[in-house]
């Protein structure tokens, strides 16, 4: 009370103008404070990013080289470097999930026909291994299958670029097991002749 009232009181002496300057001045250093200290929060964030992308990279390489467990959970777990040197379409799928299920049989299709070419197909499940299973032996799969639980599936799938958990979500490898492409949703005759087709020929071509 006593300030408002001195500064109420201050309006008809001769101090007035140098308390508003005062206060002016005192603004523009509170608002250049501020100013500055949401730069320097940009730039923390800004410098941060490129860490962001080193996980996002360590992740995929896990993906590339750690063992994933089995669907039928028979035995140890499958690595895809086991199919190093074939073109490897890795295909991760929901037992929900109508997409899925519907681009099953042209992945048996391909598998049966293009195997003897190099063409691998992997299925990754991401939800409940019982539901899985049965939509397996209800569409009589007959390519390799592993399961990834949610903890796992999420963060891979950001780190690939399916932010959204997009089913279903393709990975093509090469035979160097460098990843060539990744497909959201349906892969049909289109993104099969553009993208996978071609590695199987060239890789067939550097072979002669």
């Amino acid at each position: 009370m006593s300030g408002w009232r001195k500064e109420r009181r201050g309006r008809k002496g001769s101090s007035a103008p140098l308390r508003v300057a005062l206060a002016l001045a005192l603004a523009v250093m509170a608002a250049t404070a501020l100013f500055a200290a949401q730069g320097a929060t940009a730039v923390i964030a800004t410098t941060g990013a490129p860490q962001q992308s080193v996980s996002e990279a360590q992740i995929i390489q896990r993906f590339l080289n750690s063992a994933i467990d089995r669907l039928d959970g028979d035995g140890a777990g499958a690595s895809l470097k086991q199919w190093r040197g074939k073109v490897l379409v890795v295909n991760f799928w929901a037992s929900w999930c109508g997409p899925c299920q519907y681009e099953i049989p042209r992945f048996k299709a391909w598998q049966g026909k293009y195997g003897a070419d190099g063409l691998q197909i992997v299925g990754v499940g991401v939800d409940a291994r019982n539901k899985l299973k049965n939509v397996a032996r209800s569409l009589g799969v007959d390519y390799p299958l592993l399961i990834m639980p949610p903890a796992q599936s999420r963060p891979l799938l950001a780190a690939l670029g399916d932010k959204q958990m997009i089913m279903p979500f393709t990975v093509i490898i090469d035979r160097s097991g460098k990843i060539a492409g990744r497909h959201k949703g349906l892969v049909g005759q289109d993104e099969f002749d553009i993208i996978i087709a071609p590695l199987l020929q060239s890789d067939r071509a550097s072979a002669r």
